[in-house]
């Protein structure tokens, strides 16, 4: 018989505003957090020792393109003005890869992908979604069949997920056709609401808590205003709160392309067009001006940075100094999945900006204040907020994801409450994570997930065969 309450002694755990030793927590049948209280451990209670702190929600996540990690660092070719080698270029060698890619591949990409997280220490990842159709463009008979298995894997493993399909209406401003890599994208408006309310319902059925349904209208360039209109009103119709994510001024030449056919810069246009709120989250925002900053900070939205993404691709640096100063909300996301850490994306967020400004502890709170506890903190609240999930927080109602950090660990010898987190951010490459809790399981003992070995043997398949193909 499953007990309805499981009780957790926690040995150092970092709660709301506090350091805090000695605190039993109790996590209902559905993962939820039903009870914290603080004293000694009582005998049915299962003894957790070590520095305990929340999961890091993962925001932006594209799963596929963890199998084309490295494919792509190459100059592609030369012209008369020297090595062109931008995002295009490796936008064309992703869509080629993309062709390739099965529902059976999806699944054991995903699941790879979303085990390396939880050992990293994401619990949450907001999937954004745009593989539809079959490698012909074509529907499959299941419209949700690419999106089913990314959840599966989500479920296999162990994370929570807040799935987001993606509206891909053109191949670019002007109404481009897609290309054949994109041409696996393109759904209409109404086929994609339909997805998306079977999705919510499985959601519904379920009632697990550990699947969260929104969606992901691509980006200006992909969805014209037109789409993104009926997109979003046929959204609210079936969840009125959920979570609404969208590439915006990720390029250059994405500014300026949005310039030369809209006349107003992308963020600006979007911000004056569209309800822009707290249950949005726009993703990189690179490219933006000091009047946008404070318009984004002040909008609630959330600014989902991908600073390992942002630097393999090129892009350039967010204004992150300029947008803590205007109070904006932000998370982190692991992307294109070159690095699946969120200590490293939390390193170069703040590196960049001491390279820009050649300064030191950009993001501390204040004089005294801890740089790293600050940006864990905050990518907490902006990660929770982008994915729509109730997590970050140790405390009743919210999920009982969290880590359990070695407290025998070199850089954790000599600190003390938020030196923790400066050390965790700041201190070495090794990862001090024992165990992972996510919804209330133990999905992460001692390093390992227990389907490990399967789940990494039939990634190894999948991603030779499907090299061997693009190659």
């Amino acid at each position: 018989m499953i007990k309805d309450i499981q009780y957790l002694w926690l040995e150092n755990v970092y709660l709301p505003g506090k350091w805090q030793t000695g605190v039993r927590l109790g996590v209902d049948a559905i993962g939820n957090i039903s009870s914290v209280s603080f004293g000694e451990a009582e005998n049915s209670d299962e003894l957790v020792n070590g520095i305990i702190i929340p999961g890091v929600p993962n925001v932006h996540s594209h799963a596929f393109q963890r199998a084309a990690a490295g494919l792509t660092e190459t100059r592609p070719f030369e012209n008369s003005s020297g090595t062109e080698n931008s995002f295009l270029t490796w936008r064309k060698i992703m869509h080629d890869f993309v062709t390739q890619i099965t529902p059976d591949d999806q699944f054991a990409i995903a699941s790879q992908l979303y085990l390396e997280m939880l050992k990293a220490g994401y619990t949450a990842v907001g999937e954004f979604h745009y593989l539809h159709l079959d490698p012909t463009g074509n529907p499959y008979r299941n419209a949700c069949e690419i999106a089913e298995q990314v959840v599966q894997a989500a479920e296999q493993v162990g994370i929570g997920i807040t799935l987001l399909p993606a509206l891909y209406s053109v191949g670019g401003y002007g109404n481009v056709s897609p290309n054949q890599g994109q041409r696996r994208y393109i759904l209409a408006v109404d086929t994609l609401l339909k997805m998306v309310e079977a999705l919510a319902q499985r959601q519904r059925n379920d009632g697990n808590g550990q699947v969260r349904i929104g969606i992901a209208p691509h980006s200006i360039r992909q969805v014209p205003p037109k789409p993104l209109a009926d997109v979003l009103d046929g959204f609210a119709g079936i969840d009125s709160t959920g979570p609404i994510h969208m590439h915006i001024a990720e390029q250059r030449r994405d500014v300026d392309a949005h310039i030369e056919y809209f006349g107003t810069r992308p963020l600006a246009w979007l911000l004056d067009n569209i309800h822009v709120n707290s249950h949005w989250c726009l993703i990189h925002a690179t490219h933006i001006d000091q009047t946008e900053i404070k318009s984004l900070a002040s909008s609630g939205a959330v600014a989902g940075l991908c600073p390992t993404t942002e630097a393999n691709l090129g892009d350039g640096l967010f204004p992150f100094s300029a947008f803590l100063e205007a109070g904006g909300t932000w998370g982190i996301g692991s992307d294109s999945h070159v690095s699946v850490s969120p200590i490293e994306e939390l390193r170069w967020l703040e590196y960049g900006q001491r390279l820009i400004r050649h300064s030191r502890n950009i993001s501390a709170p204040k004089k005294g204040g801890a740089t790293g506890a600050r940006l864990y903190r905050e990518a907490l609240k902006g990660g929770a907020q982008a994915l729509s999930r109730s997590i970050g927080i140790l405390e009743p109602g919210y999920r009982a994801d969290l880590l359990v950090l070695d407290p025998s660990h070199v850089d954790f010898a000599t600190g003390r409450e938020d030196e923790l987190l400066n050390s965790l951010v700041f201190s070495g490459n090794s990862n001090p994570i024992l165990h992972v809790m996510c919804g209330g399981k133990w999905v992460i003992r001692n390093g390992h997930h227990p389907e490990e070995e399967i789940i990494t043997n039939n990634y190894k398949a999948t991603i030779g065969r499907l090299r061997d193909m693009t190659l």
